[in-house]
């Protein structure tokens, strides 16, 4: 008989279960739903994709900005976790960023 080790607390609430979709798909479906976003600054995110994990990263004037970008890409087939690593700034900081 097999030993099975419980999984902790916090990793068993935070993952699903892995989903089998190529990392190529997903990354390239993160960038599409970004590009397609009704906020231009979400346009200008840069993002990554390592083994079901989506970082975010780049710079937003809202909190609100923020969430958008995690919540649009949460749900992406493939996708287990989202580390939101977008910055809030001030306006004048995140316009003298973003591209032409």
């Amino acid at each position: 008989m097999r030993n099975i080790e419980p999984v902790p607390a916090s990793e068993s609430t935070t993952r699903r279960l892995r989903n089998p979709t190529a990392s190529p798909d997903v990354l390239a479906a993160v960038r599409r739903r970004l590009q397609k976003s009704a906020y231009p600054p979400l346009r200008a995110l840069e993002s990554e994709f390592h083994e079901g994990v989506v970082t975010l990263r780049g710079r937003v004037t809202s909190h609100h900005l923020k969430q958008m970008a995690q919540e649009s890409v949460r749900h992406l087939a493939g996708v287990d976790e989202v580390a939101n690593r977008i910055e809030v700034a001030n306006r004048i900081e995140v316009v003298e960023r973003l591209p032409d």
